[in-house]
């Protein structure tokens, strides 16, 4: 079933590292995206179809909380009323690569 612009969904990605660090909010319905608190301009529909393609394989807990450095990441997906959270520290799942690189590509890291 293709989303459409009328689905409610809400995405809030958190990428951090002792010396860096993101947070990036889209609101699908309304076209609108936040980074660190402040309005960007981009094609959300087009960024939450490559996320989805990329995190849907993802497990949903990487472990590895009790390490203080390294990177740090968590992709919450509201939609339908569910939560989809996946997360996880120094551990990375096999194409967190593709992650980081549509990251990179909308500038967002």
């Amino acid at each position: 079933m293709e989303t459409t612009i009328k689905d409610i969904i809400y995405v809030t990605i958190d990428v951090d590292t002792l010396r860096k660090g993101m947070r990036l909010y889209i609101d699908y319905a309304k076209n609108y995206a936040e980074l660190n608190c402040k309005p960007i301009e981009m094609d959300t529909h087009l960024f939450y179809r490559r996320l989805v393609s990329i995190v849907s394989r993802w497990e949903h807990d990487m472990g590895g909380h009790n390490t203080l450095d390294g990177i740090a990441y968590c992709v919450k997906i509201e939609k339908d009323g569910k939560e989809y959270v996946y997360k996880g520290r120094n551990r990375f799942p096999f194409n967190f690569g593709s992650f980081m690189d549509l990251l990179a590509e909308y500038k967002l890291w």
